[in-house]
């Protein structure tokens, strides 16, 4: 398995981030493709064996799977120049709410959709696969993204998706009154079970059918240096800062 001819589609700060694993990993034949020369050329450094290409085309043509970490609104233009060359191969895609009807519609058949998690290696990552593919292609997904990987249904992956998302968007909050609790003394385990079940009310809110799906594609990017979330994140920096004022006076006025 660790013979594989690797191509990763858009190699920007999530791309870096799996080659960085599949590396670690012990994967040698491995190339990364990306428009930005400039931006392609700063992946040099993580080892002399890393091929790099501005040409998608000639990327896949020898490759036996195909990593696409792109955003979703380039995989129309991706497609126009690797379908032929990726029809029948492996591919796991981690545009986040992409189908696997719309990725055949895109690059044929052989396809699995990946959701990374908040946490890798901690969190379990979701997957889903065609009919196309082949016994082995799960033992490949697993060897890579590791043993946290559980495979759904179609039907499943919005609740995974969302979950995501909404984790994301919570740790947002919960961290900084996270290390606040611990700041005024509040016993850390105690604190972090009391985050905990947070997390898994809006994760049970969710499955009850608390999400509609045009909301939850308008919040899902993908967790890149672009994404919505992390916009989002940044955005709430302010509130986070408020939220530990209150929280602050609050345990103040029960001392």
């Amino acid at each position: 398995m660790k013979d594989l001819k690797i191509t990763v589609i858009g190699a920007g700060h999530l791309g870096k981030s799996i080659i960085k694993n599949l590396l670690a990993l012990g994967y040698e034949n491995i190339t990364a493709t990306r428009r930005n020369e400039e931006k392609l050329g700063e992946l040099r450094s993580l080892s002399p064996s890393l091929k790099l290409s501005t040409n998608n085309k000639e990327a896949v043509e020898t490759a036996d799977l195909v990593i696409l970490t792109a955003k979703q609104d380039s995989f129309e233009a991706i497609s126009e120049e690797i379908r032929d060359l990726v029809d029948g191969k492996l591919l796991i895609s981690l545009g986040p709410t992409m189908s696997l009807e719309e990725l055949e519609g895109f690059f044929g058949s052989r396809n699995i959709r990946l959701m990374m998690p908040v946490y890798p290696g901690v969190d379990i990552i979701s997957f889903v696969k065609d009919e196309a593919c082949m016994e082995g292609d799960v033992a490949i997904v697993e060897g890579i993204f590791g043993e946290n990987c559980v495979e759904h249904e179609e039907k499943d992956m919005l609740i995974a998706t969302a979950y995501v998302v909404l984790r994301g968007v919570m740790n947002s909050l919960l961290d900084p009154l996270l290390r606040k609790s611990v700041e005024l003394g509040m016993d850390e385990e105690l604190a972090r079970e009391t985050m905990g079940k947070l997390l898994i009310s809006t994760g049970q809110e969710i499955i009850d059918g608390g999400i509609a799906e045009d909301r939850l594609e308008a919040a899902s990017g993908g967790f890149n240096e672009k994404s919505s979330t992390l916009k989002l994140h940044k955005k709430l920096q302010p509130v986070q800062e408020q939220l530990a004022d209150l929280f602050e006076e609050a345990v103040k006025s029960l001392e």
